[in-house]
């Protein structure tokens, strides 16, 4: 299906393989002509209405609109190998009219309605023809009116066809990525019209997205389209950045959003996993991270291999009584906080125990937590305490700096099963309101959560508790 595989295909061919596209194949003359006026053309690329353009000579290529509307169809020009210079080199030897513009505007964007991984190159090659223009008629122009047609009736297109609203999403975030205005600057307008498809995605609707939304608000969850989910997760790591700069409040409400979303009891497994993957981006400032667990676990749910076995494998202290267990971690962890040795260390043989403690919590036995386990086994998910996993989040926000500092394969394991316990259909609201809490503490590298932040998980935690939300 288009859009799936999280929007990381680019369409390669063999290198054995022409890449010559459509209307090029066949065409030495062209081919020809194309290098010489490359090479050769030094002058604007902007065409005046009196400087129109002279009729073809007996030794010019012969292309027509047609023929490069054909090319702009192929799938092989928006390939990685396939240099976006020749696409302005054609526009600017065989544009003839106004109409042509439109044609050549319209070709691009509309295929890349139709795939969603080429939304990029697509808007790399709208880049270089940016300043195209026959009479009155720019190319960007003509660009930003299909956009904001698409725009208008966005929620419609949603509805009856999520590929070409998928489409649309990628495109205009790789436009507000990649193009800029005469003077260097980001397409502003754009900005708004982002944040509110983004926001259609996760089931913002109106004026949700202006920046003053709790984010606490649970309709809609469970009609979160999974392909769409991947396009927002992909697109918005890219963006994000630029979007908050500009729209800082505007981002903390879709964030919250996500939150929501993530937590809510009817959102699908992958639909979860795209949107952890956003949210720990955003945690960390927007800062790249290979994030191959989550892109694991993601091949994992599309192809139906994670199983839910019934078998319980719980602890029988945790099991028979909770309450003491829960204590006994609090005091162990406070104790790991507190107090030093003699030399000033910490007691670095309460280590072990302590990740073994936290791990049972979340379903880790055995030798699970030595730092080897991919956190995809979804065992005892299903088992969760509530209390429990308060605690684990409360108790690790404050000593997980020390334990990564001393055993960081450790912590990598055990925000792998903490991911896992996130995402699993069978973990409850609060149980991953908790966990949440605490891996996106360990995205920010155990630095304080912002008020804004603290405040949502309070807030959430108490409407959950009480039935006011979700």
């Amino acid at each position: 299906m288009t859009g799936r595989g999280r929007a990381r295909g680019r369409g390669l061919i063999s290198s054995d393989v022409t890449t010559t596209p459509g209307g090029l194949a066949g065409r030495e003359q062209t081919t020809d002509d194309l290098k010489k006026s490359e090479d050769s053309d030094t002058s604007s690329t902007k065409r005046t209405p009196s400087a129109a353009p002279s009729s073809p000579s007996k030794d010019s290529a012969t292309l027509s609109v047609d023929d490069i509307q054909t090319i702009l169809q192929d799938s092989r020009t928006y390939s990685d190998q396939y240099d976006v210079k020749k696409v302005l080199v054609l526009a600017e030897n065989f544009v003839r009219s106004e109409k042509d513009v439109k044609t050549i505007a319209c070709a691009i964007y509309q295929k890349c309605m139709e795939d969603t991984s080429l939304a990029k190159r697509g808007a790399e090659m709208c880049d270089r023809l940016t300043d195209i223009e026959v009479g009155n008629v720019k190319f960007r122009n003509c660009l930003l009116s299909l956009v904001q047609a698409d725009y208008k009736i966005r929620k419609d297109i949603m509805e009856s066809s999520p590929q070409h609203y998928n489409g649309f999403l990628a495109f205009l975030c790789e436009i507000f990525n990649i193009m800029r205005t005469t003077s260097g600057e980001v397409f502003k307008p754009l900005i708004g019209p982002i944040f509110d498809c983004l926001g259609l995605v996760i089931g913002v609707t109106g004026g949700d997205a202006d920046g003053d939304d709790d984010g606490l608000d649970s309709r809609d969850v469970d009609g979160l389209d999974d392909d769409s989910c991947d396009i927002f997760a992909y697109h918005l790591q890219y963006v994000g950045r630029l979007l908050e700069q500009h729209e800082e409040a505007k981002m903390k409400s879709l964030m919250n959003r996500v939150r929501t979303c993530i937590i809510h009891s009817k959102s699908s497994p992958r639909a979860r996993c795209s949107l952890l993957e956003v949210l720990e981006a955003y945690s960390r400032s927007w800062r790249q991270r290979r994030m191959r667990r989550l892109n694991t676990i993601v091949i994992w749910l599309i192809s139906d291999i994670v199983v839910v076995k019934s078998d319980v494998h719980a602890d029988m202290s945790l099991a028979t009584s909770p309450q003491h267990y829960n204590g006994f971690l609090a005091f162990l962890c406070e104790i790991f906080n507190i107090m030093r040795t003699t030399s000033g260390e910490v007691f670095k043989p309460l280590i072990g125990p302590i990740f073994d403690c936290l791990g049972l919590v979340i379903g880790v036995t055995g030798g699970d937590a030595d730092g080897d386990d991919d956190g995809l086994d979804s065992r005892d998910v299903d088992g969760l305490d509530d209390d429990s996993c308060d605690i684990f989040a409360y108790h690790l926000q404050y000593v997980g700096r020390l334990l990564e500092q001393h055993e960081e394969a450790k912590m990598k394991s055990l925000m792998n099963r903490v991911r896992t316990c996130i995402i699993h259909s069978k973990s409850s609201p609060r149980a991953r309101c908790s966990l949440l809490e605490v891996l996106e503490a360990y995205s920010r590298s155990w630095e304080a959560a912002p008020n804004e932040t603290t405040k949502y998980y309070c807030d959430m935690a108490v409407g959950i508790i009480s039935g006011l939300v979700l």
